[in-house]
């Protein structure tokens, strides 16, 4: 028995497109539920409970998907869990063939392929290239980070009794942490190909450049917080997240995803900016700490504390 968690924050056109995919899977109907997660959307969701076609409504006030998913764990029947957001189309053997990978691949998590999909009419943006090209490609996340997104995943139960749940406190990427974290716990992590979402493009450069500035947030949260020092995403070396943006730049260059100079130059651009925005807030969380720290000996050396 699955049960598939969507996370929705102000979001009900896609929703809708997810939850037809969902109600033309493959999988037999009684063996498996869906549960949507409302996260504080300024108007209702679900307006009309039919909508909802036998699928399970609840409301998190808690901002971050994290906390969605947390209490989508805690209303869910399965004996394993699938991820999938808002802005995702499930192919119709999606839990099909992510059930057959995860039971027959001697893995403990599964994440599926991320196709994309293009909003807007005529020729795609650089954000929209970027992301088509770069952003959630699993496989090679898999190998390099050892994390999977909660676009396309599948997870045994247990996890989650074993590693804990989602990190609430972080209002971004605790998808990145979490898997990470299950990772270095001992759980084996594999990648399947046919198990396939379509996601919806950042049509913008400012979403992507925000997308790259909140990941980063979440990730010197938690190298400052220290709750974890094995965690792999919040402990990257500036030297080797340079040594990446070289790699996903040539990997731009030569991809026979684009057939345009043109369109590989974009990308690499938008990949240079996003590495850039890391380097500023990399610096200015460094500057803050500093003088957090120097704040902190004068007023030790005042008598204070």
């Amino acid at each position: 028995f699955v049960s598939v968690i969507i996370p929705v924050f102000n979001d009900q056109q896609r929703l809708m497109l997810c939850l037809k995919a969902l109600d033309r899977q493959t999988y037999p109907r009684e063996y498996f539920e869906v549960i949507v997660i409302d996260n504080g959307s300024r108007d209702e969701i679900i307006r009309d409970p039919e909508l909802l076609n036998g699928f399970r409504y609840f409301k998190e006030t808690t901002p971050g998907s994290g906390a969605a998913r947390n209490a989508g764990i805690l209303q869910a029947r399965g004996e394993i869990i699938a991820f999938t957001d808002s802005d995702c189309i499930p192919a119709p053997g999606w839990i099909e063939k992510g059930v057959e990978s995860l039971l027959n691949g001697n893995n403990d998590m599964v994440g599926g392929r991320i196709d994309y999909h293009f909003g807007g009419s005529g020729k795609l943006s650089a954000a929209q290239l970027y992301d088509h090209v770069i952003y959630l490609d699993q496989e090679r996340h898999v190998k390099r980070y050892h994390f999977f997104a909660t676009a396309n995943l599948f997870v045994k139960r247990k996890l989650f009794d074993a590693c804990g749940f989602f990190d609430a406190r972080l209002k971004y990427a605790s998808d990145v942490e979490w898997t990470q974290r299950a990772f270095f716990s001992g759980f084996r992590q594999g990648y399947a190909d046919q198990v396939v979402v379509s996601h919806e493009a950042k049509a913008r450069l400012t979403q992507i450049l925000k997308r790259a500035w909140k990941a980063m947030e979440s990730a010197r949260f938690l190298k400052r917080d220290e709750t974890d020092p094995r965690s792999f995403f919040a402990c990257v070396p500036l030297s080797r997240r340079t040594g990446w943006l070289i790699d996903d730049s040539l990997y731009a260059l030569q991809t026979r995803k684009l057939d345009r100079l043109t369109q590989r130059i974009k990308v690499v651009a938008v990949i240079f900016l996003c590495g850039i925005v890391r380097i500023i807030l990399s610096v200015k969380c460094w500057m803050t700490d500093r003088f957090s720290g120097q704040n902190h000996k004068q007023v030790v050396a005042a008598g204070g504390l």
